[in-house]
């Protein structure tokens, strides 16, 4: 039951937010197909060398059973997933996880959840002093380009950003579903996940005007903090930092084009979301 439920949470991860990962950069210009094949590499590749660093993150916060879960993650992220709102798997889970150890009175390494905790707090706001400072940088630098060199550069970037964010992304937010048996299958599933379209242009189309510059620093930024997070064994939700990185980075830049009332929705689902999940593991009868 728990081999299957992981399948299934990687396969709504894949729609969830690899989704958002391919919209944006449709949106910086790259074709949905190209984008698809970049990630596709990077999530087999990443997996494979460093999954095993964040594999047992959930049992080092506390050694109990995670069938609920699995199964309080999975509706929650099938939810918002049909809604068409991207929210971090990595959140849902680990919320549960804590959840359910309260409810059962089982022992929490609090210094593991307090590196944890902190971490969630402190990447979004890094992603957003990085991103702007990168944007900056490559603004001055795209200034002094030619136009047929600036394209090369734009194709060349986010073909080598794409792939590290999709392979700092297996590393980390996929791994954390391993399984024993059948660990290997989880990025081939998150892989048929992206075959959903309907979140992956929620941020690019309904939330924010993005432009290359933007979605480059941001995608440079996120992807770096999600490696530097793996290589201590912290899960991190790249929803969260992809998000604030491009949000902020736009508000910062001129013109300034976002819709509002979609962001604002955004930011509560992304927040009540976990709280929901904690709470619902915690009542739900051992």
């Amino acid at each position: 039951m728990i081999e299957l439920l992981s399948l299934y949470l990687a396969f709504i991860l894949g729609m969830n937010n690899a989704g958002l990962l391919s919209g944006t950069l449709v949106a910086g210009g790259m074709s949905y197909r190209n984008s698809i094949i970049i990630i596709i590499i990077g999530f087999i590749i990443g997996f494979v060398i460093e999954g095993e660093k964040i594999a047992n993150t959930l049992e080092s916060i506390s050694k109990i059973d995670i069938e609920i879960q699995l199964v309080v993650t999975s509706i929650l992220l099938t939810i918002f997933t049909i809604i068409g709102m991207p929210v971090s798997m990595v959140n849902l889970l680990i919320a549960a996880h804590i959840g359910k150890a309260l409810a059962i009175n089982a022992e929490i390494d609090l210094t593991i959840l307090a590196s944890i905790l902190i971490a969630w707090i402190i990447a979004p706001l890094v992603t957003i002093l990085s991103s702007i400072i990168l944007y900056e940088i490559l603004k001055r630098m795209v200034n002094n380009i030619s136009l047929l060199s600036l394209n090369k550069f734009y194709s060349i970037a986010t073909l080598v950003t794409t792939f590290y964010m999709a392979y700092a992304l297996s590393a980390n937010n996929i791994a954390l579903l391993s399984i024993d048996s059948l660990s290997f299958i989880l990025p081939f599933m998150a892989i048929i996940g992206m075959i959903n379209k309907k979140v992956a242009f929620v941020i690019s189309e309904d939330i924010v005007g993005q432009s290359r510059l933007t979605i480059l620093s941001t995608f440079i930024a996120s992807s770096s903090l999600l490696w530097l997070f793996t290589q201590f064994s912290i899960p991190i939700s790249l929803t969260q930092m992809v998000l604030a990185g491009l949000i902020v980075n736009n508000l910062h830049k001129r013109p300034r084009i976002y819709n509002k009332s979609k962001l604002l929705m955004l930011v509560t689902s992304s927040i009540l979301s976990t709280i929901t999940s904690l709470l619902i593991a915690y009542y739900l009868p051992p």
